[in-house]
C-alpha cells in the first residue's frame, strides 16, 4: 500500500511539474537521480496539439526523478466528411462521393461500395421467382 501511495504522490508531483514547465516556471533537477533513473513512468501533457497539417509537441516528466523532456507528436490523419454524392452506388456499380477535411479543407473523392442485390421471392404458377427489391431485376 505504501508503494501505491508513493507512486500516486510521485505522479501528482510530476503533473504539477509539467504545468510549471508549460507555464514557463524555471525548475531545477537533481542530475545524480536523473542519471540513475530509467524514466519509464512518466506523465505527458501536450503543449501544442497536432493537426493534419502540422506536428504537435508535448512535455514528458518522469514521475520518479522529475526529469522533463520535450517530444514531437506526429500529424493526425485528415478527418474527411462527405460533402456530396457525385454518383450513387447501385446494386452492381460502385458510386463516388466528394469529401472535405473538416480541419484543413483538403478534398478527396472516395468510392462508395456497390450495395448488392436484396432479393425477395414470389411464388407463382407452381415455381419461385426471385427479384431484387432495389432494381427490380428478375432472377430465375
Amino acid at each position: 500500500m505504501t508503494i501505491v501511495r508513493s507512486r500516486k504522490i510521485k505522479m501528482l508531483a510530476a503533473v504539477l511539474l509539467v504545468f510549471a514547465i508549460v507555464a514557463g516556471v524555471s525548475t531545477t533537477m537533481n542530475k545524480k537521480v536523473e542519471a540513475a533513473c530509467s524514466h519509464s513512468f512518466y506523465v505527458q501533457v501536450p503543449t501544442v496539439y497536432p493537426t493534419c497539417t502540422s506536428t504537435g509537441s508535448a512535455v514528458r516528466v518522469c514521475a520518479d526523478c522529475g526529469y522533463a523532456w520535450s517530444v514531437t507528436l506526429p500529424k493526425t490523419a485528415h478527418n474527411y466528411v462527405r460533402v456530396t454524392v457525385c454518383s450513387p452506388a447501385s446494386c452492381t456499380r460502385t458510386g463516388t462521393e466528394y469529401c472535405r477535411c473538416s480541419y484543413c479543407s483538403a478534398t478527396c473523392y472516395r468510392t462508395i461500395p456497390a450495395t448488392g442485390h436484396q432479393l425477395y421471392s414470389v411464388y407463382r404458377n407452381g415455381h419461385t421467382e426471385w427479384y431484387c427489391a432495389i432494381c427490380n431485376q428478375r432472377f430465375s
